[in-house]
C-alpha cells in the first residue's frame, strides 16, 4: 500500500494518544487541503500490508491508530486487509479514518478505489465499504471546504464534514477541542557525532528548528484569529504587532 508517513503517536487525531497513518493518494484534491503532496499516487511509496501493520503494532503507549490522507478508500482494498490484520493481533486497538467521501458516498458505491497491481480505478460498492466499516470506531467524513473551514468543530476542518461513531467504544464526549500539534524528528546519531564543533552546529540547528515551528504555530493562532474575528480584523493586527518576526506581514 502507498504510505505518505507514520506517526508512532498524535493527540489531534482522534480520542486518546493514537497512531497515524497518512495514505499516498487522493484525487478528490480539496481546494485549501493542508496535505496536499499526498495526493500523487506515488509508487516509490509503496510498503507491503503487513510491514505496515507490524509497524502500528509495535508502536507502545497508544489506544488506536487513526488513517489518514490521502484518501484511505483509494486504497480500499489495502485498506481492509490492514485493519483486519490490526484486529487479528490486537482485538482491543481502535481504528478510525478521515475520509473525504461522506457516508452517503461510501454506501451509495458513489467512490472508488486504485487497484494495487494494476492502478486501474475499481468502482466502490457497499460491500468493500463494509468489510472495512466492521474494524471502525469512528470516521470523520466529508470533503474539506475552504468556505466552511472552522477550527471550533472536533476533528472536522469544515463545518461541513461530520465525525461518526461506528462502535460503542466513543461518544462525543471523548472528543477534545481543537488544537495544534507539532512533531520534530531528528537524527541524533548523526547530529551529535564528531567533534564538539559539530555538536555546536547541531544545536544551533536544533535551536533554529524550533524557533521555525514557534513562528509556524504563531503564524497558525493568528490565521484561526483573523478568520473568526471578521469584523474587527484590526484588534488582532494591534494584539500582535511587535511580537512577529520580520518576514510576516498580515
Amino acid at each position: 500500500m502507498l504510505i505518505h508517513s507514520m506517526l508512532p503517536r498524535s493527540a489531534v487525531n482522534g480520542p486518546g494518544e493514537r497512531v497515524v497513518v497518512w495514505l499516498q493518494g487522493c484525487d478528490l484534491r480539496c481546494p485549501g487541503c493542508w496535505n496536499p503532496f499526498s495526493h500523487g499516487f506515488d509508487r516509490s511509496r509503496d510498503k507491503p500490508v503487513d510491514e505496515v501493520g507490524e509497524w502500528i503494532l509495535s508502536c507502545q503507549g497508544v489506544e488506536g491508530v487513526t488513517f489518514s490522507g490521502g484518501e484511505p478508500f483509494q486504497q480500499g482494498t489495502d485498506l481492509r486487509l490492514l485493519c483486519e490484520y490490526i484486529k487479528l493481533r490486537r482485538p482491543s486497538l481502535s481504528i478510525g479514518v478521515f475520509s473525504g467521501y461522506t457516508v452517503h458516498e461510501l454506501v451509495q458505491g458513489q467512490w472508488h478505489w486504485r487497484s494495487p497491481r494494476s492502478d486501474a480505478w475499481v468502482k466502490g460498492d457497499f460491500t468493500l465499504f463494509a468489510q472495512i466499516r466492521q474494524f471502525l470506531d469512528f470516521g470523520v467524513f466529508g470533503r474539506f471546504r475552504q468556505t466552511m473551514a472552522c477550527s471550533d468543530k472536533p476533528l472536522c476542518g469544515s463545518r461541513n464534514q461530520k465525525v461518526v461513531f461506528l462502535s460503542d467504544r466513543y461518544s462525543p464526549r471523548d472528543l477534545q477541542p481543537q488544537s495544534y500539534e507539532v512533531n520534530i524528528l531528528l537524527d541524533f546519531r548523526q547530529r551529535t557525532r564528531g567533534a564538539r564543533a559539530k555538536n555546536r552546529n547541531y544545536c544551533e540547528s536544533r535551536d533554529a528548528i524550533f524557533s521555525s515551528c514557534l513562528a509556524a504555530l504563531t503564524a497558525a493562532s493568528i490565521a484561526t484569529q483573523l478568520r473568526e474575528a471578521d469584523s474587527d480584523r484590526s484588534a488582532v493586527t494591534r494584539r500582535w504587532e511587535g511580537h512577529l518576526p520580520s518576514w510576516y506581514s498580515f
